[in-house]
């Protein structure tokens, strides 16, 4: 995790904790944080997310072929 990020969430951790829908509040926020690579340093040999979405859209498109190919034999 990010030092800045770090820093933040040990600052503001004990209010948000206690404060209504709190424990909603931090997950949402963890969440955010990862989605935006600010949790753990990134790998830049990393492929950007845009190509491994295309990569997962390919993928789906293949095994429902697939799939409709095996409905068809039976």
């Amino acid at each position: 995790m990010k030092n800045d990020v770090r820093q933040l969430l040990d600052r503001h951790f004990d209010t948000a904790f206690a404060a209504p829908d709190g424990i909603k509040k931090l997950r949402e926020l963890i969440l955010t944080l990862a989605m935006q690579g600010k949790l753990v340093a990134q790998d830049p040999k990393d492929p950007p997310a845009s190509e491994l979405l295309k990569e997962i859209e390919a993928e789906k498109k293949r095994l429902t072929r697939r799939r409709e190919g095996e409905k068809c034999e039976d």
